[in-house]
């Protein structure tokens, strides 16, 4: 729930790696009001370190939570992890692959793979 001046106490980063998703939660972090933070990623030991570097932070709990995008199937188990401490106030998407321009324009199928 967020705080009675509107700052969000509870936040979720899909992509807990992720330097930009990172840099929100700092500014989301900055008023010392955020109580929990969940990490999401496929890269387990690479989100614990994430969240040993969050544990400085104005943050109260840091939880990790394994989460592969492309893994559809386990979609539902990752939303029940993330909502299991409670509700969120936001949820960060900060994952995703970059393809090169020149590589896409002659393959569709790339440029449809990539999307997906």
């Amino acid at each position: 729930m967020k705080d009675a001046f509107g700052a969000p106490q509870s936040v979720a980063v899909l992509g807990g790696t992720s330097e930009i998703g990172l840099a929100i939660c700092r500014a989301l972090a900055d008023g010392g009001r955020m109580r929990r933070l969940v990490l999401a990623g496929r890269d387990l030991a690479a989100l614990g370190a994430s969240a040993d570097t969050l544990r400085g932070w104005p943050v109260g709990e840091v939880s990790t939570v394994e989460f592969h995008a492309s893994a559809m199937a386990g979609h539902d188990e990752v939303v029940r992890e993330l909502f299991a401490g409670g509700d969120l106030d936001v949820v960060v998407l900060a994952f995703g692959v970059l393809g090169e321009q020149e590589g896409l324009i002659d393959r569709p199928d790339r440029a449809v793979q990539l999307a997906e």
